[in-house]
């Protein structure tokens, strides 16, 4: 017997939505994750970088995902090769409480970390992308995240150094990640992206931004 997993991604989405609207948990601060979305333009066609999480988690084990993760408090004080544009600046600090240059830098900063220790790529960050909010009850207390979408390209590195956060890291096509994502949130997210590509955006999203990591180790 085979199990439908056409509606995983909506009842999710559902039981976030049911989360946000249930009181009856005491809140927690508000957490903010940055999330990456790779492109490598080198082939014919382009592809993402996702990567399979290991059996076993307890969170979508054995589900394809972007690499990303929560901020660290050593992500604001890390060295870089240039810092973020004001422009990107400004979108980073559109859905958070306490806005400032200093976060902005700080998750994008988080950003190139995280791909860093979960790919082992070296990437230059194109643009932001979107930022998504959602709801969930853990452990007795409710979450509110916010997760910052990034459109990067790599620039080095080696997909045989990912950690072991996944089982698996693979380049694929946009047609085929529609389908391997999860939620239909991230998979609106590609579709996003397969048509600022094919509209030429990237190059001028290149011109306008720029932030990459000296060392994210």
């Amino acid at each position: 017997m085979t199990r439908d997993t056409s509606q995983l991604g909506k009842l999710w989405a559902e039981r976030m939505t049911k989360s946000e609207r249930d009181t009856s948990f005491p809140d927690s601060e508000p957490r903010d994750a940055a999330t990456m979305m790779l492109i490598d333009r080198s082939g014919p066609v382009p592809k993402v970088l996702l990567g399979r999480r290991h059996h076993g988690h307890k969170f979508m084990p054995g589900k394809f995902v972007f690499p990303g993760g929560r901020i660290e408090a050593l992500d604001a004080t890390m060295s870089a090769v240039s810092e973020i544009h004001p422009d990107m600046q400004a979108k980073l600090n559109e859905r958070v409480a306490n806005a400032s240059p200093q976060f902005a830098r700080a998750l994008a900063l988080t950003a190139i970390r995280e791909v860093a220790e979960e790919t082992g790529l070296e990437v230059r960050i194109t643009g932001p992308l979107d930022s998504i909010e959602y709801w969930f009850v853990q452990s007795g207390t409710r979450i509110h995240k916010t997760v910052h979408y990034f459109l990067m390209e790599p620039t080095g590195g080696d997909l045989s150094r990912h950690d072991h956060e996944f089982e698996q890291v693979r380049w694929i096509g946009f047609d085929e990640a529609s389908t391997t994502l999860t939620f239909e949130t991230e998979r609106a997210l590609v579709a996003h992206a397969g048509d600022l590509l094919a509209a030429g955006a990237g190059p001028a999203v290149d011109r306008r931004l720029d932030a990459s990591a000296e060392s994210a180790s």
